[in-house]
């Protein structure tokens, strides 16, 4: 978790590690499937709305415009959320 989006509902933004990349074999973030790719895999439904639009993943561990920090206190509130939920 790196951020919140600056959007309604403020959703988690995520970000990608060096380990993530290695684990799957890929050189750098621009090698993961776009939003054409997923649709051709059958992974994103054909009939998405008009507007709508997935960020680009980047490089790096600065957030873009459209993303807020995420809190101390909230990322830990978040990471004890997930570990009940895994329980």
């Amino acid at each position: 978790m790196r951020g919140r989006r600056k959007a309604p509902g403020r959703p988690v933004t995520y970000g990608t590690t060096e380990d993530f990349l290695t684990h799957f074999g890929l050189d750098g973030v621009g090698d993961l499937p776009g939003i054409d790719e997923l649709k051709g895999a059958g992974l994103l439904d054909s009939r998405i709305p008009a507007g709508f639009t997935i960020p680009e993943p980047h490089a790096g561990d600065e957030l873009s415009e459209d993303e807020d920090p995420l809190e101390e206190d909230e990322f830990r509130a978040e990471l004890a959320e997930d570990d009940e939920t895994a329980a």
